[in-house]
């Protein structure tokens, strides 16, 4: 039976447009905290992130509750010392402690992120670190909308942020409330990426700017078009 993760896959895609691109740069930007030996990462997808994970660690597995992307990532994203686990993160349950825990875009789709993270700081070796991206309810190209009349509310949740599963919107604010009273200590809150524009409209810029913006979200993370926690046990 299709699920609806599933249908989500079937409608939405990180293999193309300028979501591809973001995962580029999610992925600097993950690099820069990553350590150890041995990787999880939650909500993998069709592998495009745990691939390129596979290249730093010795040992690295994907969880997502999705069949259709795990069987993708196996088919299109495959490593010898990657492991793909088709399972809900309330049904998994890992075979020892991991150094480096990631969790791309997943806090917004849990039912409790607090709960979730207490959960994944009892997966961590001790000193491990756990990475998160979440979108940015901030980002410039909402802001722009806004001063367009295109949008209403920064964190009202959308018609397409309801077909993706999404339960909540984050700011740096939001991001750091949901670590408070959890196991985990929180090192650091940054931007991925300053995206001026729509996805459909940055598909059209000179992408020999993307490094460029890449730049300059560095300095202005609260316009980003994600951002990235990194904590600790």
């Amino acid at each position: 039976m299709e699920s609806d993760l599933d249908r989500i896959y079937l409608d939405y895609t990180e293999e193309t447009g300028f979501e591809r691109v973001l995962i580029d740069y999610k992925f600097q930007e993950i690099a820069k905290h990553v350590q150890g030996r041995r990787a999880l990462d939650l909500g993998c997808g069709i592998g495009l992130l745990t691939e390129r994970l596979g290249e730093v660690f010795h040992d690295v597995i994907g969880v997502d509750g999705s069949q259709k992307k795990i069987h993708a990532a196996m088919t299109k994203n495959p490593s010898k010392n990657v492991k793909y686990v088709c399972s809900l993160f309330d049904d998994f349950i890992p075979q020892g402690h991991f150094d480096t825990i990631t969790a791309a875009n997943v806090l917004e789709h849990v039912d409790d992120p607090k709960q979730f993270l207490g959960t994944v700081a009892g997966w961590l070796a001790d000193e491990g670190v756990l990475i998160v991206t979440v979108p940015n309810a901030t980002g410039f190209h909402k802001k722009l909308g806004m001063k367009m009349g295109l949008v209403n509310d920064l964190y009202a949740l959308t018609a397409e942020d309801l077909k993706k599963g999404h339960r909540r919107i984050y700011d740096t604010e939001r991001l750091r409330e949901e670590f408070r009273e959890t196991p985990l200590k929180l090192k650091s809150i940054d931007g991925i990426f300053f995206k001026p524009l729509s996805h459909k409209q940055m598909e059209r810029v000179d992408s020999g700017l993307y490094p460029l913006l890449y730049g300059i979200g560095r300095s202005r993370p609260h316009d980003c078009s994600s951002l990235i926690a990194v904590a600790e046990k």
